[in-house]
């Protein structure tokens, strides 16, 4: 009897023990980030590295985190670069994780300059975890070097610098003394002028005041430039050895009046079909030529008139968009700043153009246009009613005038930005060259996120002193930069900047 009660009460000790047991509260989970269910957060590496010097200003930066992130949690808070100095100043950028564990910000960084980033405990993997402290590194930019591609003349103009697809470069200018048309290359190191070719001359006397130049896919070189010997629009092509004279091949594009082929700009696709803008200063409009084959024979070429203004077309620029051609140009009589497209094949009538404009009574002069992601259009330009360099961009629907948002990207006392060539990157970051004739320099300017506000762009100086600088011509570089072809010295001098 005495064993059955000893069994039946330490059942019920057992059961007082249970309940007593579910009274007490449950172990709090740990921290994300401090073991338990969630794994640590680690940063494996970045890109640029930790104290790198010379890192690529034109690049994006990257973290490697361990494991996959929650993209949520990468914010623009929790992945922040400033400029590493006593007051430390932030740095527009967009972010994004690619690929799961790789963390990016396109930022606007400045050549020559000392960053630091970091990445905050706010960061999340997927399984919860956050870094057990903030993760920072520093980088120095490397700064833009430059240096004399030609001397001992003076040269003058529009001159204008090529980038094939394969990286190498093209350079076409003239002197003022005897009028004569070089044109230079490098393949590949171009930062260093012992691997610029020497300047072969293209054509002699008189000749070159104004140039373009562009290659297409096969590393075919095309170049228009006007004759004031001929007084026409010339054309000029090379695909292979194009130091040597005998390489070229040469036509003429349009000969229809006596001041024809002023200030041109050239666009080719890449199957080579050439399209180019220029000026016929004796009927004061805008003229257009194309060729889509054979264009070293005159009768290759088309041309038309797409505005006949008057008084349009003083300078311009041309760029594609597939098979959609777009013109900003110089509009004397208004002073405005006018914009032309074509969806047609030819766009040689000019009914074929549907003519507007970027902006009205700022005497939009001397303007550069890029294509960026999702068919945005940018454009640098002087406004020379206010003597200000300004920057306009339109994403879709240019045609009518509301939808481009412009406004004044630099201001100084002189001429600001009488001269400039801007890029856009495959990120949309805006990358733009530009003269300050107040301060004798070459300047930088760079945005990467919500480039139509002045207060996200950034500046650095390429080049100053007591000289003057002009005809900036740019073309992205290989590591995400700009190089730069310009004429220096008061013209004594044709320099690169990379």
């Amino acid at each position: 009897m005495s064993s059955l009660w000893n069994r039946r009460a330490g059942a019920a000790l057992l059961l007082l023990a249970g309940l007593a047991a579910c009274d007490e509260p449950s172990p709090l989970p740990p921290p994300d980030g401090g073991g338990g269910g969630s794994t640590p957060l680690a940063i494996d590496s970045t890109k640029p590295a930790d104290t790198a010097l010379a890192a690529p200003y034109g690049q994006p930066v990257y973290a490697y985190t361990d494991s996959a992130v929650q993209p949520s949690t990468l914010t623009v808070t929790s992945f922040t670069i400033v400029i590493d100095s006593t007051t430390p100043l932030d740095v527009s950028r967009q972010v994004s994780v690619q690929g799961g564990n790789t963390l990016q910000a396109v930022a606007s960084l400045l050549p020559g300059t000392k960053y630091r980033a970091t990445i905050s405990t706010a960061l999340r993997s997927t399984n919860g975890g956050a870094l057990p402290a903030a993760h920072s590194w520093t980088f120095t930019t490397r700064p833009i070097a430059h240096f004399p591609l030609a001397s001992g003349t003076s040269y003058f103009g529009k001159l204008s610098l090529a980038r094939d697809s394969t990286g190498g470069l093209h350079a076409v200018y003239a002197d003022s003394v005897n009028g004569d048309f070089f044109y230079s290359e490098c393949a590949s190191g171009c930062a260093l002028a012992a691997n610029w070719s020497a300047p072969l001359t293209l054509d002699l006397g008189n000749v070159g005041s104004s140039s373009a130049i562009a290659t297409d896919l096969t590393g075919r070189v095309h170049v228009v430039y006007r004759s004031d010997r001929l007084q026409t629009l010339q054309y000029a092509t090379c695909l292979t050895a194009c130091t040597v004279l005998t390489s070229w091949a040469f036509a003429t594009a349009d000969n229809s009046s006596s001041l024809i082929g002023i200030n041109p700009s050239i666009y080719v696709t890449p199957d080579g079909i050439v399209n180019a803008t220029y000026y016929d200063g004796i009927n004061l409009f805008l003229r257009f030529a194309r060729c889509v084959t054979l264009c070293n024979l005159d009768t290759s070429w088309e041309t038309g008139t797409p505005d006949t203004g008057p008084g349009v077309g003083r300078s311009s620029a041309i760029v594609m968009d597939g098979t959609v051609r777009h013109v900003v140009y110089q509009d004397s009589t208004g002073h405005n700043l006018k914009y032309a497209t074509c969806v047609a094949t030819a766009c040689i009538q000019p009914t074929d153009w549907t003519l507007s404009a970027v902006s009205l009574a700022d005497g939009g002069q001397d303007p550069a246009i890029a294509l960026g992601p999702n068919h945005l259009l940018a454009v640098t330009y002087f406004g020379s009613t206010d003597v200000t360099m300004k920057y306009a961009s339109c994403a879709g629907a240019c045609v009518t005038i509301a939808n481009w948002t412009t406004f004044a990207l630099a201001t100084a006392a002189g001429a600001v930005g009488r001269g400039s060539g801007l890029t856009v990157d495959a990120y949309g970051r805006v990358q733009a060259a530009f003269v300050d004739k107040g301060l004798v320099r070459l300047r930088y300017a760079t945005c990467s996120s919500v480039c139509t506000t002045s207060t996200r762009w950034r500046y650095s100086t390429i080049e100053e002193g007591g000289a003057l600088i002009t005809s900036p011509a740019v073309v992205p570089s290989g590591n995400g930069g700009l190089e730069i072809l310009y004429l220096g010295l008061d013209g004594t001098e044709v320099r690169f900047a990379e």
